[in-house]
């Protein structure tokens, strides 16, 4: 439950501090990988609302492929919030 529950915290800080999101991909690639892939459940759009609930609207997220295939998570700063 901790594992699930820290997850939002890890990705707010690390919008703020580590925009590749290193640790968030090391530490939840489970979740990341839920959020990538769409279930009838809607698992992944729970996990998107728990993402961004903290972040600043300065900040995007995204989720996807790198070079070698791996689903991760990032975020950046965006030039024109909303």
């Amino acid at each position: 439950m901790l594992y699930l529950a820290s997850f939002g915290p890890a990705c707010w800080i690390s919008s703020l501090v580590q925009p590749e999101a290193e640790f968030v991909n090391v530490a939840y690639p489970q979740l990341v990988w839920i959020m990538w892939h769409r279930s009838t459940l809607g698992y992944e759009s729970l996990l998107w609302r728990y993402v961004t609930v903290g972040q600043t609207s300065d900040i995007g997220s995204g989720v996807g492929p790198d070079p070698d295939g791996k689903i991760r998570i990032s975020f950046q700063r965006l030039t024109n919030p909303r």
